[in-house]
């Protein structure tokens, strides 16, 4: 009798077992359809990065001012001249007419680099660059 209700139990907790499963089968089917393969046209596409101003050189230079919204983002470049293999190279975002710049972008010395830098407020800029070597900066905003 005992045996007998063991295996009732056993039976029991089967059933249990593959109607919880079958309940989980159902769950993750329906999440799948809920789900799309692909991200929707209007996900998948972000805003362009469309070009500011770019500028190269040799040396220290202002930009002109530009005008921009918030986010944008600088890339840049540098490479010590192979004559001499040092130098250095910094990238300042000021505003016309402040004493005190926005943000120090880039600061390198003696090696060649290249960053990007993405710059988090609006309005009127322009780029301090300080540099005994090559370099060459471009500036991005989105539409």
């Amino acid at each position: 009798m005992v045996g007998l209700m063991i295996l009732g139990m056993i039976a029991a907790g089967i059933t249990a077992l593959i109607d919880i499963g079958h309940q989980a089968d159902q769950s993750a089917q329906a999440l799948k359809r809920s789900v799309p393969a692909k991200p929707s046209a209007a996900a998948s596409t972000a805003r362009p990065w469309n070009i500011i101003g770019s500028w190269s050189g040799k040396g220290t230079k202002n930009t002109r001012s530009f005008s921009v919204r918030s986010p944008w983002r600088i890339r840049w470049s540098c490479r010590p001249d192979p004559q001499f293999g040092v130098g250095i190279f910094a990238i300042q975002v000021c505003r016309p007419g402040e004493r005190l710049p926005v943000q120090l972008v880039a600061n390198i010395a003696n090696q060649p680099g290249a960053d990007l830098s993405y710059v988090y407020e609006s309005g009127q800029f322009y780029l301090d660059i300080s540099a005994t070597m090559p370099w060459k900066i471009v500036v991005e905003g989105q539409q």
